[in-house]
């Protein structure tokens, strides 16, 4: 009964649409809110796998997408940032880009490499750099490896979750996604509660 849109589906993964598909959307996650860069490359892997040639060409278009939106994220909070942030349809993207410009004079290091795992993190962190006139190569030393190894984690993720789904082309993005979500909320509880457990150490010395 669905087996045209599983056709449809095969044949968009297996055409250079595809690739233009991520590129466009890991340029436009860096400077436009919305864009699900981490889902699309998780999706993206999963359809391709296992064809491996497919999976690492999809990699390195996602990963050079990252750093060109990077860059071209970086000049806009440079040049127009408080320009941007004043625009009716971005204001709420006000708050959370001055906090992270905020972190970012005394620890930038942190706020890139942390902003690429996070929900709408990359757009804040970058146009946060920007803003706050961190050097170009500074904010490269940290994205460039950071980029790597989360395209890197998000591909993984993508292979295995087609492996789960019997490399399902349907199957293998709805596993991986999963697995994605899953995987953060773990991660996201296992560091509250360490957080947390400092706090309470720090509280408990005396003064």
């Amino acid at each position: 009964m669905y087996g045209w849109v599983i056709d449809a589906v095969t044949g968009f993964v297996h055409s250079p649409w595809l690739l233009v598909v991520v590129l466009a959307v890991l340029i436009g996650g860096a400077f436009l809110p919305g864009l699900p860069g981490g889902t699309t490359l998780l999706t993206a892997t999963a359809a391709t796998a296992p064809d491996w040639r497919s999976t690492a060409a999809v990699a390195v278009t996602a990963f050079a997408g990252a750093l060109i939106g990077d860059l071209i994220g970086h000049a806009l909070g440079r040049h127009y940032g408080t320009r941007l942030l004043a625009h009716r349809r971005l204001r709420r993207l006000r708050r959370p880009v001055l906090r992270a410009r905020t972190a970012m004079r005394r620890h930038p290091t942190p706020v890139l490499a942390g902003g690429r795992f996070l929900p709408g993190g990359r757009l804040t962190s970058v146009l946060a750099a920007g803003i706050s006139r961190v050097r170009l190569a500074r904010m490269l030393a940290v994205t460039v490896p950071v980029a790597a190894v989360w395209t890197a984690w998000m591909t993984a993720l993508g292979v295995l979750g087609s492996a789960v789904a019997g490399n399902h082309v349907l199957g293998g993005p709805a596993a991986a996604l999963t697995i994605s979500a899953v995987t953060t909320v773990a991660v996201v509880g296992v560091g509250a509660i360490i957080a947390r457990r400092s706090r309470g150490s720090a509280l408990d010395q005396p003064a």
